[in-house]
């Protein structure tokens, strides 16, 4: 009988825990006997206020009957913080410790470990100190969320029931960006940071620089900083953060830019070491010591074809274009602002109008490769060449100083030989020349080489029906040639021949007698018309010798020849029983020739003998003696 009284009062036990738990107390049994049964319920724990150091990463947490009697620690795992909005944390630090958790009734103080505290990192990002706290300071997270703290079952070391109310949670000494200064030096530059409850260490490369329009910079510089007191930071910037800056950022001394934008810092997730928020309000940045940025060629700078382009100094990164002066300042272009954009330069690149390098470390030395195709715009060798650079924020920087090129040998002109109208003589067209440029010639017994582009010459002989082209030798250097001008295709071009002067060098000068273009070419005998054999046979004006007669001094031109006479004996008057004889010297006219004259072909009115040999033009008049002395 007594057991199955025990047994009922256990059964009893049992239902009063069951239905306790229900309520939230759990029954503790102090004496069971035969005639009565105590039950004494442990309070449920009640949260009334929470708090989070950012700085040191201790959450705390206050109320009444925190932690069961017989549980020396509480479970961090149970605990969730959240920013009432997209943001949550559940906590990973175990709480198994004494260096974890301190615990009573009234209090618990839990240390985050690092990956708890850079979990909160991501989203806390006020507290009552900020200067841009709301009304509810330390509350009230930026996003216009409510920092909140949830407890879930096992939390407190028993088996309570989830506690999802939002208890509110008040954050403490969360890291700030009050203000920051840039100052520019000679290759480096100084960022100076200010702000509230900064860890000891600021590490560049999470740091963002903007414009307030189109321009955005995260700093790369490795090296960190070391915080002073909490409050300021002072970082040396890299060359290559310095350069990106002028370049793309700043382009004024100030807090705002040209366009009146506000310079900007933010501080991305990990900028001051585990407690650097993802996200914060930017500070502004005053910036001093900037200048503009610059682009400069050495005056004796030259292009050679083959050879890089050097000389160029630059103090900002960008991209760098030699582009033809009259391309960028033709009306087809607009001047040289109607060339601006990289998608416009790049069309010149494309057309061999330009060439260009880019620039990312203005220490180095800026090197422009040219290639064997350089250019269709280089036919204007002499004529200037514009050294721009384009930077990132779009500003177009010009050169003081053009470059020419040196050593392209001009392109090759399109150039024929034709007959000339008058024997000996050629005619030569030219096809493609641009006007207003002028053609011009000159020939030599030896072939020569081509003269550099853009190199200048004497001006042009006019060649007219006087002029006697002079041949050149093949050592005559360009700037000393003597040209003769003429007229495409109709000028006869005198003094060559297809046999000894048969190399014509043909020449486009452009108005300052810069050689633009050039064709050698040599003649044929196809293009030039054979002389004509003397046909005339009878040698006129001479007369006949006479006892006191004159001699016959000249002899008058034929349209075929012209004749020189000399007597022998040489006598003022002829004597008397006398025989004299007359020497005829033939010189043929242009387009006639003593070739094919065959032998004692001449003839001379009373010689009695008229004798020359086969070709030749020297004729022998022997004449009877003349009449004795009366």
């Amino acid at each position: 009988m007594f057991k199955k009284l025990q047994k009922a009062k256990k059964l009893l036990a049992v239902t009063l825990v069951v239905g306790m738990s229900m309520l939230n107390v759990i029954p503790v049994f102090a004496t069971t006997t035969t005639t009565t049964t105590t039950i004494v319920a442990t309070p449920a724990p009640i949260i009334t206020s929470a708090t989070y150091d950012a700085s040191t990463g201790k959450l705390v947490v206050k109320g009444s009957n925190l932690v069961a009697a017989s549980k020396t620690f509480i479970n961090p795992a149970k605990i969730q913080i959240t920013d009432g909005k997209e943001n949550d944390a559940t906590l990973t630090t175990k709480g198994t410790s004494s260096t974890e958790t301190s615990t009573t009734s009234t209090a618990v103080t839990i240390q985050l470990n690092t990956a708890d505290e850079t979990a909160l990192a991501k989203f806390m990002d006020n507290d009552a100190s900020l200067t841009n706290s709301t009304t509810d300071a330390g509350i009230q997270a930026l996003n216009g969320g409510t920092y909140q703290l949830n407890v879930y079952s096992g939390w407190d070391g028993t088996a309570s029931a989830t506690d999802v109310s939002p208890h509110k949670l008040v954050v403490s000494n969360v890291a700030e960006l009050i203000s920051a200064t840039y100052t520019f030096g000679t290759t480096t530059g100084t960022l100076k940071i200010t702000g509230t409850n900064l860890a000891s260490t600021i590490y560049p490369k999470y740091l963002t620089i903007t414009n307030g329009s189109t321009g955005s910079y995260t700093l790369t510089t490795k090296t960190s900083a070391t915080v002073s007191g909490g409050a300021s930071a002072s970082i040396t910037l890299s060359a290559a953060d310095t350069l990106a800056l002028q370049s793309l950022i700043f382009d004024t001394t100030g807090t705002t830019s040209a366009a009146g934008n506000n310079y900007n810092l933010t501080a991305n997730f990990g900028w001051n070491g585990p407690t650097g928020l993802e996200s914060m309000s930017p500070c502004g940045i005053t910036v001093s010591g900037y200048t503009p940025p610059t682009i400069t060629v050495a005056a004796s700078d030259s292009i050679t074809i083959g050879k890089p382009i050097t000389g160029i100094k630059v103090s900002s990164i960008g991209t760098i274009y030699v582009v033809d002066s009259a391309v960028l300042n033709s009306t087809t272009q607009s001047a040289i602002n109607g060339v601006t954009t990289s998608a416009a330069f790049e069309v010149l690149v494309a057309n061999k109008q330009a060439v260009k390098s880019v620039v990312t470390n203005t220490s180095k030395s800026i090197s422009i490769p040219t290639s064997k195709t350089l250019l269709k715009s280089f036919t204007q060798a002499s004529e200037p060449y514009d050294v721009v650079e384009l930077t990132p924020d779009g500003s177009l920087l010009v050169a003081a100083n053009p470059v020419t090129i040196n050593n392209v040998t001009a392109p090759a002109l399109s150039a024929t030989i034709g007959k000339g109208t008058t024997y000996g003589a050629i005619t030569v067209a030219a096809t493609g020349v641009t006007s207003p440029d002028t053609l011009a010639f000159d020939f030599s017994s030896a072939t020569f080489t081509a003269p550099i582009l853009g190199v200048t010459v004497t001006a042009p002989t006019s060649i007219t029906t006087t002029t006697t082209p002079t041949a050149i030798t093949a050592t005559t250097t360009p700037g000393a040639l003597t040209l003769y001008s003429f007229t495409s295709g109709s000028t006869n071009l005198t003094g060559v021949d297809f046999a000894t002067n048969k190399y014509v060098g043909v020449y486009e000068l452009n108005a300052k007698d810069q050689v633009v273009k050039f064709k050698l070419l040599t003649v044929p005998a196809a293009k030039i018309d054979p002389a004509s054999k003397i046909n005339v046979a009878a040698i006129t004006g001479v007369v006949a010798p006479v006892t006191g007669g004159t001699p016959t001094a000249t002899i008058p031109d034929t349209t075929e020849y012209a004749a020189t006479i000399t007597w022998a004996p040489s006598v003022s008057a002829f004597a008397a029983a006398t025989a004299y004889t007359a020497t005829i010297t033939i010189t043929p006219k242009t387009g006639y020739t003593l070739t094919g004259v065959t032998k004692n072909y001449f003839t001379v009115s009373g010689a009695k003998t008229v004798t020359n040999t086969a070709g030749s033009g020297v004729v022998t008049a022997v004449f009877s003696a003349t009449a004795a002395a009366s």
